[in-house]
């Protein structure tokens, strides 16, 4: 009995954790996330050890750890005595994404349509042509 009451509080933890992100209640970096999946990933485990129940032990004990080394390096990033380049931070691999930002040039006019390009011609002109059933349609 006490084996299974271990097993429903470590899920119940970790759904709990869920729940609260999905809701946005915690932050992913949060200590209240990171101490249910820890707390969570550990009752599991251990029911799951005293069943006999291994490949779910395995899993729930790597949820642990896995929790347990996000709620460290957050801790990490979150102190103020470390300079920025000894913060760790998400992983720089090869094709890492890096956002393309515009820069648009500002040009103060009194009145917006002066600054306005004049139109000359259709404006469908430069568009190609698609077949759309028996005729081609500009689009």
């Amino acid at each position: 009995m006490l084996v299974a009451v271990l097993g429903w509080l470590g899920t119940v933890g970790t759904f709990m954790a869920y729940a609260m992100l999905w809701k946005g209640s915690v932050t992913p970096e949060s200590r209240r996330y990171a101490a249910l999946n820890v707390a969570g990933g550990l009752m599991g485990g251990s029911a799951c050890v005293l069943y006999g129940a291994w490949p779910s032990a395995a899993s729930n004990f790597a949820w642990a750890v896995l929790a347990l080394y996000a709620s460290i390096a957050a801790y990490l990033r979150r102190r103020p005595d470390l300079t920025a380049s000894e913060t760790p931070g998400p992983a720089q691999g090869p094709y890492r994404h890096i956002p393309v930002t515009a820069v648009l040039d500002v040009v103060a006019v009194s009145n917006p349509l002066d600054a306005a390009a004049p139109v000359t011609g259709s404006c469908h002109a430069s568009l190609p042509a698609r077949a759309h059933g028996s005729a081609a349609v500009l689009t």
